[in-house]
């Protein structure tokens, strides 16, 4: 999708770069006979994935779990691998609620729950899920789930020092001794600013593109749809297009990098939040999740669909 436009959209941003005088440098005591000779041709850099991106799967929809049919509704009989920070209890299908069908996925989370220690990281307090289909770079996919923040959700304070992020994409540069602390480069946060309580979406790598791409006013007890499509790269071809319930909500294609390597970023979800000890916020919550799925299209991954 656009991959023509972008590479010439990397072209034109190169000759800018270039060629400052382009757009309005006033030079009008220059001479002609004083002229320097023009610089020799520039090719722009040659991007990561300047031929496409490639369709990621050998169907259009080729991951999906709707809690329906799952082996003694045991959270280990999913599709869902990586478990990060909790225990059993961490984890439930249930029937009290769903976005599909009579089934969901509940998470649980108390102020006991945390991340494995390391060399110099704070312990922080996470129940996660999540699944590593294996995309590369330059490859295209798409994603799509379900959330539901419920009505008795606790919120952090807004100018607490608590945040809350409920779904990410991660790398895996570290070991299981000491993970990775790169930023996931694509998240979702759950919180309350200016009196408003939502979601906010971060795009981008530390200290290159990091940035919100969008920020959404969601109520608590509603479930509400997500869709993305991401082209993978660790150079700038790299993109991201978010829908919710089916509206666009990054107004067009965020551009920029989104791999911190080579190896696969993995999809995780459920409560990540702040330092056991220090975020006085840490309470019991829960968070529910419906309809995941990783495909080639937007309507083979639309939870409505």
């Amino acid at each position: 999708m656009g991959h023509k436009l972008r590479r010439t959209f990397a072209v034109v941003l190169v000759a800018i770069l270039l060629f400052p005088g382009c757009f309005g440098t006033n030079n009008s005591s220059s001479d002609d006979s004083d002229d320097l000779p023009d610089d020799p041709p520039v090719d722009p850099p040659t991007l990561p994935c300047v031929d496409g991106f490639n369709q990621f799967g050998d169907e259009s929809l080729f991951a999906y779990e709707g809690f329906e049919e799952v082996l003694d509704d045991d959270p280990q009989n999913t599709i869902f691998k990586r478990w990060e920070g909790g225990h059993n209890d961490s984890y439930h299908i249930v029937t009290e609620d769903s976005r599909a069908g009579e089934k969901a996925f509940r998470i649980d989370i108390t102020p006991n729950e945390t991340t494995q220690g390391g060399p110099d990281r704070a312990v922080k307090n996470r129940v996660e899920f999540g699944i590593n289909p294996g995309h590369l770079e330059c490859d295209e996919v798409w994603y799509g789930w379900s959330f539901m923040i419920p009505l008795n959700f606790t919120d952090n304070p807004e100018n607490g020092t608590g945040f809350n992020v409920i779904a990410q994409w991660h790398d895996q540069s570290g070991t299981p001794e000491n993970r990775s602390t790169h930023n996931p480069p694509i998240s979702i946060l759950y919180g309350t600013k200016d009196g408003a309580t939502g979601i906010g979406i971060k795009y981008g790598l530390n200290d290159v593109n990091r940035h919100f791409m969008a920020e959404q006013v969601i109520e608590k007890g509603v479930w509400y749809d997500l869709v993305f499509h991401i082209g993978w790269s660790m150079d700038w071809d790299g993109f991201t297009e978010v829908w919710m319930d089916g509206e666009m909500i990054t107004n067009g294609t965020v551009i920029g990098p989104n791999m911190h390597h080579w190896k696969p970023h993995y999809w995780k979800a459920g409560h990540y939040r702040g330092e056991v000890g220090q975020d006085s916020s840490l309470t019991n919550n829960s968070i529910f999740y419906d309809e995941f799925r990783i495909g080639q299209s937007f309507d083979a991954v639309n939870p409505n669909q």
